[in-house]
C-alpha cells in the first residue's frame, strides 16, 4: 500500500457563521468550527497522519480542544480551517483514518460542546424536547473526505480538490423525523423547530444573561451558538459575571453615526447617556471602537426597539 494525501473538510460553514442574529452568535459559530476542525486533525494526528495543513506534529497543545476564548495564560487558541490536508503514511489505510475523524468531531460536537449548554441553559428548554434535540444535534454536520496516491504532489491537490468540489455538488435531504408540531421555527434559519419554552415559562435569569428577546426562538444549534463557550470579562473589569461581553449588532451599525453625534451635538449626547445611566439600561463594558462614542446599547436609537430594550 502506498502513501496517499487526504482532504477532509466540515461544514456547513452558512450555519456555523452567517445564520447569526446576535454579535455573540457570530464569535461562536466561527470558533466552534476552528474547534471542530481541531477534533479532526487531532484524531488524523493520533492515527498516525501528517498534518500539512494545519502543519502541526502529533501532541502539539494546539491540537487540544479549547470551548473558551482564551487559553491557560490568556492567550487565543490558533485558528483551525475547515479544510484539513494530511499526508497518510504507507501501510495505513486513508479511509479508516477519514471514518474514524469524523466519528471523532461528531462525538466532540454531541458530548463536549452541545451537551454541557443543554444542561446548563435545561430552565430555557420546553417538555419532550430530547428526541428534537437529539435530531437537530446529530444532523447538523457535513463531512466530505478524499484521497489520492501521493506521487506528484501538484497534480494530487489538483484531483482531491476536483474530488471533494464534486461530491459537495450532491446534497443529502433528509426529512425531518423527531417534529414536536405546532410550535414555532427557528429565528435564525426558518428550518428547525424551536427547542425553547414559551415566553412567559423561560428562566428570567438566563433569559437576560443570553438576551434571548420574548419574539426569538432558538433551535438546538442556535442555543449552543448563543450560550456555549462561556466568554467572560477579565475579573478588573468591574463587572459582573452575567453581563454579556458581545455588544448589539445595531451598535457596530451606528458606530460612525454616534461619532458624528458626538462631534456635532455633544450635550445632547450626554444627555441621552445620563438618561440610559438613570435607568439602568445595558451598558458595553469594554473598550471597542463602537463603543467609544456611545457605551451603551445602540438600539435606544430605534424607536422600534424601545419597547423591548426597556423591558
Amino acid at each position: 500500500m502506498t502513501s496517499h494525501l487526504l482532504l477532509f473538510t466540515i461544514g456547513p460553514v452558512q450555519d456555523f457563521i452567517a445564520q447569526a442574529r446576535r454579535t455573540r452568535d457570530l464569535w461562536y459559530g466561527s470558533h466552534l468550527l476552528s474547534e471542530l476542525s481541531r477534533a479532526a486533525a487531532r484524531s488524523l494526528a493520533d492515527a498516525g497522519a501528517l498534518l500539512v495543513f494545519p502543519a502541526l506534529p502529533r501532541g502539539h497543545g494546539e491540537l487540544e480542544l479549547c470551548i473558551t476564548p482564551l487559553r491557560a495564560g490568556e492567550q487565543p487558541p490558533l485558528n483551525i480551517a475547515n479544510r484539513l490536508l494530511a499526508e497518510i503514511p504507507d501501510g495505513t489505510d486513508p479511509e479508516r483514518l477519514a471514518r474514524k475523524a469524523r466519528e471523532d468531531v461528531r462525538r466532540c460536537w454531541r458530548d463536549q460542546i452541545a451537551a454541557p449548554v443543554k444542561r446548563a441553559c435545561a430552565r430555557l428548554l420546553a417538555d419532550g424536547i430530547e428526541m428534537t434535540w437529539n435530531e437537530q444535534i446529530d444532523t447538523l454536520l457535513e463531512f466530505t473526505a478524499a484521497w489520492v496516491p501521493l506521487g506528484d504532489y501538484t497534480q494530487a491537490r489538483i484531483e482531491l480538490d476536483r474530488a471533494v468540489a464534486a461530491r459537495k455538488h450532491l446534497r443529502d435531504f433528509v426529512p425531518w423525523q423527531q417534529l414536536r408540531g405546532g410550535v414555532p421555527k427557528s429565528s435564525l434559519d426558518g428550518a428547525r423547530e424551536t427547542v425553547l419554552e414559551r415566553p412567559e415559562r423561560r428562566d428570567a435569569k438566563l433569559v437576560k444573561k443570553y438576551r434571548i428577546t420574548d419574539g426569538e426562538q432558538l433551535d438546538a444549534v442556535g442555543l449552543v451558538k448563543r450560550a456555549g463557550g462561556h466568554p467572560k470579562l477579565h475579573e478588573d473589569d468591574g463587572v459582573d459575571d452575567h453581563v454579556i461581553q458581545f455588544v448589539p449588532v445595531v451598535n457596530v451599525a451606528l458606530a460612525p453615526w454616534a461619532l458624528l453625534a458626538a462631534k456635532e451635538a455633544p450635550a445632547k449626547l450626554h444627555s441621552l447617556k445620563d438618561a440610559c445611566d438613570r435607568l439602568g439600561l445595558p451598558e458595553v463594558n469594554r473598550k471597542i471602537p463602537c463603543a467609544q462614542a456611545f457605551p451603551y446599547d445602540a438600539p435606544i436609537f430605534l424607536q422600534s426597539r424601545w419597547a423591548s430594550l426597556l423591558q
